[in-house]
């Protein structure tokens, strides 16, 4: 099992950020952008360094799980499904529950955000 993990983190790091879920999988691995949402446009120039991705894991029976970074799951307060052409949301959820069950119930390419008090951590998604 241990290899297993340490093999699958290897491939979620090598992926870009949208991550197709093939068929009847029950695990929808993604690479997460940690963004602050609503932040006023700096005017002043500075060097950003970019944040570090966040690798999930979404299962069927056991939820979200975080591989990475510095979010506890218990910080998320919202889980939303944005409609990629329409950048409208089509669901929005404070249960965790409710809301991998929309995801493995779902066919096409969607946007999934996951929001803390202080930041929204976003990836792409295509659903088969």
């Amino acid at each position: 099992m241990k290899h297993l993990t340490k093999f699958l983190l290897a491939v979620v790091l090598l992926l870009p950020h949208a991550i197709t879920a093939a068929g009847n999988s029950s695990i929808i691995y993604l690479v997460l952008t940690k963004t602050t949402p609503n932040k006023e446009p700096d005017t002043q120039k500075r060097h950003r360094i970019p944040s570090l991705p966040i690798e999930c894991i979404i299962s069927q029976e056991e939820g979200i799980k975080i591989l990475s970074g510095t979010i506890s799951k218990s910080e998320i307060i919202s889980y939303e499904i944005w409609e990629l052409e329409s950048e409208g949301y089509l669901y929005s959820s404070c249960d965790e529950t409710s809301f991998v069950e929309m995801i493995f119930a779902l066919e096409g390419d969607y946007q999934i955000r996951l929001i803390t008090s202080d930041y929204e951590l976003i990836s792409n998604i295509s659903l088969q």
